[in-house]
């Protein structure tokens, strides 16, 4: 089996924002380990439906979710996510969040996790 768009989608955005520590895909089950430096789950699976679980809980039905909200539900299981705010004009997430690499950011429609200036 081969990782899929929404699983490197959820890996992009913990290296972007410097969470991921150690990553290892298991073609066998589709999964990928992930370390982070969240102090609740530091050890976690992204299915490849692009969710993040416990490991070892059993896999539910894959649920589909727009690469936005794949992003904010990785960054809450983990949690790694201290607010966000949705601008409802653009459709885009401001976050923020415990990175010191990129505490405030903002997650286009596409996923994409781009700096900004903005503040709380």
């Amino acid at each position: 089996m081969e990782p899929t768009e929404a699983q490197y989608l959820i890996l992009n955005a913990l290296e972007t924002l410097d969470f991921l520590i150690q990553q290892t895909f298991d073609s066998d089950t589709g999964n990928w380990y992930i370390r982070t430096s969240s102090s609740v789950l530091p050890l976690a699976m992204v299915l490849p439906s692009g969710e993040v679980a416990r490991v070892n809980l059993s896999q539910n039905q894959p649920r589909e979710k727009d690469a936005q909200l794949l992003i904010i539900a990785a960054l809450e299981t983990l949690a790694l996510l201290e607010q966000r705010i949705l601008e409802p004009d653009t459709g885009i997430y401001y976050i923020f969040t415990p990175s010191e690499l990129l505490p405030l950011a903002i997650i286009l429609t596409n996923g994409d996790i781009l700096p900004t200036y903005w503040s709380k």
